[in-house]
């Protein structure tokens, strides 16, 4: 993640602040910030989960209580991601109902 402070502009992931904001022009960075970072992060988060889920349930296939462990993760894993879809589904409705442009978040990497 990129940070730049100069005399102008404050740059965090993407999302530029202006050094005396207005109110509207905070809350528009808080957003940024929240679908540019935050939002991935969590993405991420929830697959991990499943992953290490599937993980634990094929490594202790012998053993019960390791495979019901793994399974926990598993069904809590895809929670998160159905859970995440299906904000994601209602932001995009309530765009579309408001006639406010859909972006998906997306991460940027700097070479």
């Amino acid at each position: 993640m990129n940070f730049k402070l100069n005399n102008t502009n404050i740059l965090f992931a993407g999302c530029v602040l202006q050094v005396n904001p207005q109110f509207h022009h905070l809350i528009s960075y808080v957003v940024c910030i929240i679908g540019s970072s935050v939002t991935p992060f969590i993405f991420g988060l929830a697959i991990l989960v499943f992953i290490w889920g599937v993980v634990q349930y094929i490594a202790g296939a012998e053993e019960e209580a390791k495979r019901e462990k793994g399974r926990q993760f598993i069904i809590w894993g895809l929670i998160g991601i159905f859970a995440m879809i299906s904000v994601w589904g209602l932001v995009r409705v309530l765009n579309n109902t408001f006639g406010v442009p859909f972006v998906v978040p997306r991460v940027h990497v700097n070479n």
